[in-house]
C-alpha cells in the first residue's frame, strides 16, 4: 500500500449534476478519460478489473495486429512490421467514461461498452472527488480562480500601455502645419527619415504639430 493517491483533472473532462452546488449533494460525477490504450484495457481485464474489453473494435483491431506480427519473425521493413504499427501505435485510442454515484461505480468505453458495474468500492460511500478553488460564487458549483480575479486589473493595465505606445508613436511620427506655397511636392518630402532635407520657399511656413507626452512617468 502506498497511500492515497492524488490526480488533478480538467473540468472539460468532469461531468456533474447541474442541479448540484456539492460534490456530496451530486446525484453523479462522470469522468472522461481519452485516448486510453487497448493494450491498457486488455492489462486491466486480466487483473480482473474490466471484464470484455474484447468487445470494443480497437482492441480487437489491436489483438489481430499483435497475434499477425506474433506469427512470424519480421524485420523492420517487412510487410508484418507495417501491421504492427498501423494497427497498434497509430492506434486513436479509446474512451472511458467512469460513473460514480455513492453507491455505484460503472465504466463505460466509446459510450457504448459496459467493462464494469459494481457497488461504490469505498468504505466510506462517497463519490472520490475533492473540490479545490480559490473563492466561492455564491449558488454555483464552480468558483473563481486567479486569471479570472486580476482580469480587471490585467485589462487596465494593458489599455494603459498601448495608449502609451500610440502616444510614443504620435510623437515620433510628426504631422506637420504648411502654408499654402510654401513648400512643393508636400507629400514626398515631409516623411521622417535619417538625413532627409526639406526644400521649401518660406522656412517660417513650416511648423511641426507638436503632440503631448501623456505617458510621463508611466512609461517609466
Amino acid at each position: 500500500y502506498d497511500g492515497p493517491q492524488t490526480k488533478v483533472l480538467s473540468i472539460k473532462n468532469l461531468f456533474i449534476d447541474p442541479d448540484a452546488l456539492e460534490i456530496e449533494d451530486s446525484r453523479y460525477v462522470i469522468e472522461r478519460t481519452e485516448n486510453v490504450s487497448p493494450a491498457f484495457l486488455i492489462e486491466m481485464e486480466e487483473q480482473g478489473a474490466y471484464s470484455g474489453v474484447d468487445r470494443i473494435p480497437a482492441v480487437k483491431e489491436y489483438q489481430e495486429a499483435e497475434n499477425k506480427t506474433t506469427t512470424y519473425e519480421y524485420t523492420k521493413d517487412s510487410p508484418n512490421q507495417s501491421i504492427l504499427d498501423s494497427g497498434i501505435e497509430n492506434n486513436k485510442g479509446i474512451e472511458l467514461l467512469e460513473y460514480w454515484e455513492n453507491d455505484r461505480h460503472i465504466v463505460v468505453a466509446d459510450q457504448q461498452f459496459v467493462l464494469l458495474d459494481e457497488p461504490n468500492p469505498f468504505w466510506f460511500k462517497r463519490k472520490p472527488y475533492v473540490r479545490c478553488r480559490y473563492w466561492k460564487i455564491p449558488f454555483k458549483f464552480y468558483g473563481m480562480g486567479v486569471p479570472e480575479a486580476i482580469k480587471p486589473l490585467q485589462d487596465e493595465l494593458n489599455t494603459k500601455r498601448n495608449q502609451i505606445l500610440d502616444n510614443i508613436n504620435e510623437i515620433l511620427n510628426n504631422m506637420w502645419l504648411v502654408a499654402r506655397g510654401a513648400i512643393d511636392k508636400v507629400k514626398e518630402q515631409l516623411i521622417s527619415r535619417p538625413g532627409g532635407v526639406i526644400i521649401c520657399n518660406d522656412i517660417n511656413g513650416i511648423t511641426p504639430l507638436t503632440k503631448p507626452n501623456i505617458s510621463g512617468d508611466t512609461w517609466q
